[in-house]
């Protein structure tokens, strides 16, 4: 027990306190219980009291995530060279674009070893524009000293590659950033029979426009108008902070049509998922969906769109249905196709859907090799992994059988 043994500082930086707590609260825990000790850098929202008491946290002051304003972005660098002479981590894994460039630079500048993951090709790299142009050119700078680039989706990873943004050495490639098959489990079989005869899709997610929130209301209106009988339930945040944020007001004229239902954000989504037929994701791009990997962990049929990262999920006419992008027409088909089946080729749409995320998204999985990454550029600094918790587990055991 008294091993002496200087915890190694993983230093966690995100642009919200929100994807900290939804997408990486079990790397902090896998990180804990190997023996690290996890810290977390992100602007301080309503979310951060889900790990506060699990980590050390630094409040990030100047980081806007729309803004493109030079002056804000130097002070958020600025910032962000405060923090970490200040933390001093031991290595850094950055979160999200602008603590992927800025982070970077400041690790660099500090000589600190950096992980960047790219979890999804946002609203930036949705057309060959002049943005895609300067955020390129931002990775470029931003992740050329990184030890490793973690990337969700293939097709990410070879946009990188090919554009010359990052060398392929330095590219790893994960499923996603995993789900936890033990949380998320299918309904018994009496719930998932009446959940699939009730004909809900139901949508998880920030409202955004590139996430095919209006492809799947025009969808939504074309099937009704053809006098299908289902229903729409909308559930996550509104963004206001986001380019791409649906109004509040426009998603109130959708459910006044009776379009949709709004049910606002749900922390716990498993309620909702048990009660949906399928779960839908129209998005125009993505990492890999998480709401579409928990509605795989529960034995749900998905729609989704023919996208990067989202494609990844569904094996078409298998476990769900895959529609074009940007397309209503081909949204509605898809939609209309999940509704024509027999409750029991919906049964097994589902099973498929587990099947899939036990192979392929299990987030134990996903996080050991988040783990192996950070081992090896720790360890090419030529410092000792100190597995702090593993090796007291193998004293115990040592002692135990001296016993």
């Amino acid at each position: 027990m008294g091993l002496g043994v200087i915890r190694v500082k993983v230093l966690l930086n995100a642009n919200t306190s929100f994807y900290i707590e939804t997408f990486r609260k079990g790397l902090i825990y896998a990180l804990k219980r190997r023996g690290y000790e996890p810290i977390v850098v992100a602007p301080e929202d309503e979310f951060t009291d889900g790990f506060r008491y699990e980590v050390s946290f630094y409040t990030v002051n100047n980081l806007r995530r729309s803004s493109i304003n030079p002056v804000h972005d130097l002070n958020l660098l600025a910032e962000y060279l405060h923090l970490f002479r200040r933390v001093r981590p031991d290595i850094i894994v950055n979160f999200t674009i602008k603590p992927n460039v800025y982070g970077s630079i400041a690790a660099r500048r500090l000589r600190i070893p950096c992980i960047s993951v790219v979890s999804g090709l946002g609203y930036a790299f949705m057309q060959d524009s002049f943005l895609k142009r300067i955020a390129s050119f931002l990775y470029k700078i931003g992740t050329s000293s990184n030890d490793y680039v973690i990337f969700e989706n293939e097709d990410d990873l070879n946009s990188f590659v090919s554009e010359g943004i990052i060398d392929s050495s330095k590219a790893v490639l994960v499923d996603g950033a995993g789900v936890d098959l033990e949380f998320f489990v299918p309904p018994s079989a009496t719930e998932q029979v009446e959940s699939l005869k009730a004909n809900v899709f139901l949508y998880m997610g920030r409202l955004l426009w590139d996430k095919g929130l209006h492809e799947l209301v025009e969808a939504t209106r074309f099937l009704k108008e053809e006098g299908l009988s289902f229903e729409v339930w909308l559930v996550g945040a509104i963004d206001v902070n986001n380019k791409s944020g649906i109004p509040e007001n426009v998603v109130k004229i959708w459910e006044n049509e009776g379009l949709i239902k709004y049910l606002g954000y749900v922390k716990d989504v498993r309620n909702l998922i048990s009660k949906a037929s399928c779960v839908i994701l129209p998005s125009h791009r993505e990492g890999i969906p998480r709401s579409l990997l928990e509605a795989m962990a529960m034995g749900k049929p998905i729609i989704t769109t023919q996208v990067p990262g989202c494609r990844e999920t569904v094996c078409h006419g298998v476990n769900g249905f895959l529609a074009e992008p940007n397309n209503p027409e081909s949204l509605a088909a898809a939609m209309k196709a999940f509704l024509s089946l027999s409750v029991q080729r919906k049964i097994e749409m589902g099973i498929q859907s587990r099947s899939m995320a036990e192979k392929r998204f299990d987030e134990k999985k996903v996080i050991e090799k988040y783990l192996e990454v950070i081992e090896a550029v720790y360890g090419t600094y030529g410092k000792k992994i100190h597995k702090t918790a593993l090796y007291k587990d193998q004293i115990g055991d040592q002692n135990n059988e001296k016993d």
